[in-house]
């Protein structure tokens, strides 16, 4: 329903601010798109737990009250280009949202670490006040955890950017996760099916 409401409240907007003539196919054939991609997301996700609840590659859900934003970054083509894939579960395992941008980034390091701000950005503009960002990407994980003046010099302004971002929650961590465990992210950021929309 969520998704629904998006993609029509998206065609209306580009018919009053766009002039665009508003093409129900067309906003039809996106909505289909974008839910089987959150649906694959989720499932990814619970893929990840056997059937007792466990999390057989260590991912395990967040206390209640605070939420997993789990980030990840893919590039395929030298263009100066990469892919951005963020969700965000609550402590029920429950995929809240899925995104996936196209951002502006000559390495994966580079995109790994947008990713991060990303993730804080999205769950600060859905309004949670207690957050988990993982990232399979150690190296980020620990410049925000100890002294970012000791990473990478072209990453030290997004660094400190989502140091900055980090103070706008009541309680956020930054968290290293393997790759196996960050399949959902992984999956959003690499996929190259039919268009997908920033938002789900």
């Amino acid at each position: 329903m969520a998704i629904t409401c998006w993609e029509i409240w998206k065609a209306r907007c580009k018919g009053v601010f766009q002039s665009l003539i508003p093409s129900p196919a067309r906003t039809i054939i996106t909505i289909e798109s974008n839910q089987s991609i959150f649906l694959e997301a989720d499932q990814v996700n619970r893929a990840q737990r056997d059937s007792s609840g466990a999390n057989i590659h260590g991912w395990q859900p967040p206390p209640p009250g605070i939420i997993k934003v789990n980030v990840d970054a893919s590039r395929k083509k030298v263009d100066g280009f990469c892919h951005i894939g963020e969700v965000i579960l609550d402590f029920d395992s429950q995929c809240l949202a899925v995104r996936r941008r196209r951002i502006r980034a000559i390495t994966v390091q580079l995109g790994e670490v947008l990713g991060v701000l990303e993730g804080c950005c999205m769950a600060r503009q859905m309004g949670f006040s207690h957050i988990v960002i993982e990232s399979d990407s150690k190296g980020i994980i620990e410049w925000l955890n100890g002294c970012i003046e000791q990473g990478a010099w072209e990453l030290f302004h997004v660094l400190g950017k989502i140091r900055s971002e980090g103070g706008s929650f009541v309680s956020y961590d930054w968290s290293w996760v393997l790759r196996s465990t960050n399949k959902a992210a992984d999956y959003v950021a690499s996929y190259t099916g039919a268009k997908m929309c920033d938002f789900v």
